[in-house]
């Protein structure tokens, strides 16, 4: 897994958010923010990119996306994480012995992930050694000054998932017992890559923009939950949620985020609507690409008080399929 090095003092970091094979994006904002394409890929005279996951799935660049950021990362110009569609990648083309996945995706994550596979038809070696280098990459970095997640970070579950991932990469025998479910280990792999998300009561019936129920929502981990209602705890894009308070049986228990603890960004939310820096200390750099929205980044140069203004747009154009 990778490590941050250098002087954490001198770091200069640009947090790029969830690229979703949007390749030619992703290259028009490294652009924006100063990076050069050489010989040696990706390459910028003072900052190192981090890619928050969810560099992968629904856009039509995906082979492409990922040489740009598996060279920025094997060449140390990058750091990389791995997000719930990495994860999803993962658990499906890696077999249990009796030669099923790990875990089978819903029908259009499985449209998805094949497609990708598809790209390396005539090269399935190549195909597999991305699988095993996903395998390599952390779930999370803590660089000590600065800290990045997918999309919840809890001191505890991070901890826990320290002492549980002592090998250098995801092992079957973790990812079977994480995607089972039912243990404190895969309570905290779960939600560091989904976050946390409160169940609706059942006689509450909440429909999403498409028409299609929903059973649960995304929490705002950086506050509390008690005494709010559904539409001031929500983090969705996608629905608006009753102005009416949380039943306590509803509430599921998650640790805030503390206002004196370090930086944290995190990709995964789509916070089209909300402002990517909710609190000073959290930062949200996925700005929908994959939804008509923008590739974000985030330029940070040591500040513990993030702002606005170092946030970075590129626009999605001629981003056919090559």
């Amino acid at each position: 897994m990778q490590k941050p090095t250098g002087d954490r003092d001198a770091l200069k970091l640009d947090f790029i958010g969830d690229v979703h094979g949007y390749a030619n994006a992703l290259e028009n904002l490294l652009l924006k923010l100063g990076y050069a394409h050489t010989h040696d890929g990706w390459v910028h005279p003072t900052h190192k990119a981090v890619f928050v996951g969810d560099f992968i799935n629904r856009g039509p660049q995906n082979r492409r996306t990922i040489d740009i950021i598996r060279t920025m990362v094997d060449r140390g110009h990058a750091y990389a994480i791995l997000g719930n569609h990495e994860i999803n990648a993962i658990c499906y083309f890696t077999r249990r012995k009796s030669g099923k996945p790990i875990r089978m995706p819903g029908p259009a994550n499985r449209k998805q992930l094949d497609r990708i596979k598809r790209e390396y038809l005539l090269q399935p070696h190549i195909f597999d050694d991305l699988i095993q280098w996903l395998r390599h990459l952390p779930l999370f970095i803590d660089f000590g000054t600065v800290r990045v997640v997918h999309a919840y970070w809890s001191d505890a579950h991070i901890a826990l998932l320290k002492r549980s991932m002592t090998d250098k990469k995801l092992k079957r025998k973790f990812l079977k017992e994480a995607m089972q479910g039912g243990s404190e280990v895969s309570k905290a792999f779960m939600q560091t890559t989904k976050g946390i998300e409160f169940s609706f009561p059942s006689e509450m019936v909440v429909r999403d923009n498409n028409q299609y129920r929903r059973i649960n929502f995304r929490v705002k981990w950086w506050q509390s939950s008690q005494g709010k209602t559904f539409e001031q705890v929500s983090l969705e894009t996608k629905y608006h949620l009753p102005n009416q308070s949380i039943p306590p049986a509803a509430i599921v228990h998650y640790d805030v985020y503390q206002m004196d603890a370090p930086p944290v960004f995190v990709g995964h939310y789509c916070m089209n609507g909300f402002h990517p820096i909710p609190v000073p200390n959290v930062c949200c750099v996925d700005a929908c690409v994959a939804a008509g929205g923008r590739l974000a980044a985030y330029r940070w140069e040591g500040e513990q008080h993030l702002d606005v203004k170092n946030m970075v747009y590129a626009d999605t154009f001629n981003d056919d399929d090559d």
